[in-house]
């Protein structure tokens, strides 16, 4: 028994099923293809291949498949600046003009320090 708002279907003549789906059903269905190619076009736009997986993941994802699409950022854009893991692998080099080399230990130490950093003698 199928029922549509608490109307018993079965017994419809198939002309109106037909109309059921076509008020419930088609509008749906053109939504969730109106976003599959959304997400296609939108993927091809940012470079990435293979787009026609995109467009089946708008189709079934829906509105959720598009705001993935929105948020993948662009093939061919470099990483935005600003501090990242290679700060750390490869620490900034201080220039030699700026450092003072102890006449002891031959430690380098920053400019205007009073000791050396490495054995603890007076530098001036």
């Amino acid at each position: 028994m199928i029922t549509i708002f608490g109307s018993d279907l079965s017994r419809v003549e198939p002309f109106l099923k037909v109309m059921v789906f076509l008020i419930f059903g088609l509008p749906v269905l053109m939504i969730e293809l109106v976003i599959g190619l959304s997400c296609r076009d939108r993927m091809k736009s940012k470079g990435y291949a293979n787009c026609n997986s995109w467009f089946f993941i708008g189709f079934f994802l829906s509105f959720i498949g598009l705001i993935i699409c929105l948020c993948m950022p662009d093939k061919g854009s470099p990483m935005p600046p600003g501090p990242g893991f290679e700060q750390y692998v490869n620490p900034p080099v201080h220039d030699r003009q700026m450092q003072v080399q102890c006449p002891q230990c031959g430690a380098m130490n920053p400019t205007g320090s009073n000791f050396c950093n490495g054995c603890g003698n007076k530098l001036n």
